[in-house]
C-alpha cells in the first residue's frame, strides 16, 4: 500500500517545495514531509508516526495547517508533527 497525498509547487516559483500530507508505505505508518527543491536538489525533512491501528481497515482523515509561520500536520485531528515555514510561499517569478 503506498497512498500518497501531496502539494508541490510548480516550476516557475523561486523557491520550489513539496508538502507530502502523507506517504504512507505499509499500512501502519503516516509519514510526513517537507521537500525544498531550490536550485534544483531536495533537501527533504521527515518524520514518521506509526499508527496504532491497521490504516486499511477503516477511512482516515489526513491534513496539513500551512501559513506564513509554521506547517503542522495531523492524523484524524491530532497533530502527528510540525516544522518553521522557511521557504513555502509559492510565489510566482
Amino acid at each position: 500500500m503506498n497512498n500518497a497525498l501531496w502539494l508541490f509547487t510548480p516550476g516557475q516559483v523561486s523557491h520550489p517545495f513539496e508538502i507530502d500530507i502523507n506517504e504512507g508505505r505499509f499500512t501502519s505508518q503516516i509519514s510526513t514531509t517537507f521537500h525544498d527543491w531550490t536550485g534544483g536538489k531536495d533537501k527533504a525533512e521527515g518524520h514518521t508516526e506509526f499508527a496504532s491501528q491497521d490504516l486499511a481497515t477503516g477511512f482516515h482523515v489526513y491534513a496539513v495547517q500551512w501559513d506564513e509561520v509554521e506547517i503542522v500536520w495531523y492524523y484524524d485531528g491530532t497533530e502527528v508533527w510540525q516544522i518553521p515555514n522557511t521557504i513555502a510561499r509559492a510565489r510566482y517569478n
